[in-house]
């Protein structure tokens, strides 16, 4: 299974910062911009309401109280068919912030984009707004997913915005269970491909987000790098946004070769060799037993890494 596709060169992200040569006026190089891969601290809570949960609990800026019961409702499912799987379970905490909340946590990472908070914590954007719109629009290349029926509160746009978010704070939730079960595997690409396993287990399994809008969803993330450019070794934990969605593209390619061949019992079989690793998911053995995840990485990328 193949898991690679032709991709272009991804458009440059809207912001405010000094242009470089072949950019309009107002745009900056992607790669200016932070990826959530750090785990930063909580932001207060004195002026956010609660919502608890078996496993997803929430704190929520007021005024968002059906998008964070929206939210909760997807990673309890998450989080309930992960104990299902893995018989492991595990509770996380859900910051649902406004952007004023948002600038006054600290939080470098821009307005739109989830990221972690402590161990087992998210911080998720309240609303979708002009700025929003505009950060996906560009990363999407103005291809912004459908909505189906009126949303609540805004345009279908902004609406539309808040659902890439989600989906990308499912896989963030997802990071978490693989980090707090210890099936990260001993290499960043284990850790992204198991990551990016449970969330499409979960899209194929509840239906929540269909399996072919999140494929073309994420396709558009393949547009950052032509093919064999860029070698697994250059992921790390300070790759730029648009590396770092790059990158999740192609572990969801990987995961997609793991479940290909596995299925259902996806998760079964990885926590049967992380066993065989003793306590250790490794990658060669996951190379040894998914054939097509060994092809991916054969031909998905080159063996020349950028860092020097």
């Amino acid at each position: 299974m193949p898991a690679h596709r032709s991709h272009l060169a991804l458009a440059t992200i809207l912001a405010a910062a000094v242009a470089l040569p072949g950019l309009a006026a107002g745009q900056v190089d992607p790669t200016a911009l932070v990826a959530p891969t750090s785990l930063y601290p909580p932001p207060p809570r004195y002026l956010l309401l609660p919502m608890t949960g078996d496993r997803a609990s929430m704190r929520y800026t007021p005024g968002a109280l059906d998008r964070s019961a929206n939210l909760q409702h997807r990673l309890e499912l998450l989080t309930r068919y992960f104990e299902r799987w893995t018989g492991e379970r595990v509770e996380v905490l859900v910051f649902v912030l406004g952007r004023r909340e948002w600038e006054q946590a600290g939080f470098n990472v821009t307005y739109g984009l989830p990221l972690r908070v402590g161990e087992t914590g998210l911080a998720v954007p309240a609303v979708g707004d002009d700025g929003t719109v505009e950060l996906w629009q560009t990363l999407l290349d103005g291809r912004l997913p459908q909505i189906t029926g009126t949303p609540v509160l805004g345009t279908a746009e902004e609406a539309a915005s808040l659902l890439v978010s989600d989906l990308l704070a499912q896989a963030l939730c997802a990071e978490i269970l693989v980090d707090s079960t210890g099936l990260g595997g001993d290499a960043f690409w284990v850790r992204g491909v198991m990551t990016q396993l449970i969330s499409w287990m979960m899209a194929e399994r509840l239906g929540t987000d269909r399996p072919r809008d999140v494929l073309t969803l994420y396709a558009q993330f393949l547009r950052w790098h032509e093919p064999r450019t860029v070698s697994i070794r250059d992921y790390s934990h300070d790759v730029v946004l648009a590396d770092w969605l790059y990158f999740q593209a192609q572990f969801l390619e990987g995961a997609r070769a793991v479940y290909a061949k596995a299925g259902k019992e996806s998760l079964k079989k990885v926590i049967r060799l992380k066993k065989k690793g003793r306590g250790t998911l490794k990658g060669e053995d996951l190379r040894r037993k998914f054939k097509d995840v060994d092809e991916w990485l054969r031909t998905g990328f080159t063996t020349v890494s950028r860092k020097r």
